[in-house]
C-alpha cells in the first residue's frame, strides 16, 4: 500500500486483504513450481483502481518483502548460528540419540 500511496494512489485495506488472500488460493489450486509468477499474474490482474504500473510497483514490493529479504535474513542468521556453535553444518540430526 505504501508503494500506491508513493504514487499517489489511494487503496482501501479490504480490498488489499481480499487480492492477497485470492493470490495464495491461485497459488494452492495452480501446481507452479516455487510459484514463481503466480502472485505477480494475480496480484497486477485483479482490480483495485489502480493503474497496472502502480500495482506491478506494488507487487514487486511485496514479492522482494516477503520472498528475497527472508531469505536473505535466514541465510545471514544461520551463517552466525554456525559461527558460534548453535548448528553444525552437514550432520544429520536423525540417527542421533
Amino acid at each position: 500500500m505504501g508503494c500506491a500511496l508513493r504514487q499517489g494512489s489511494h487503496l482501501n485495506l479490504i480490498p488489499c486483504i481480499v487480492v492477497v488472500v485470492a493470490t495464495g488460493l491461485i497459488q494452492g489450486i495452480i501446481q507452479v513450481p516455487r510459484v514463481v509468477g503466480v502472485s505477480e499474474a494475480v496480484m497486477t490482474a485483479l482490480p483495485l483502481g489502480v493503474s497496472n504500473e502502480t500495482a506491478l510497483a506494488a507487487t514487486a514490493v511485496w514479492r522482494v518483502s516477503t520472498f528475497y529479504l527472508p531469505a536473505t535474513e535466514g541465510f545471514f542468521a544461520s551463517k552466525w548460528l554456525e559461527r558460534h556453535g548453535y548448528l553444525q553444518r552437514g550432520r544429520s540430526q536423525a540417527g542421533a540419540g
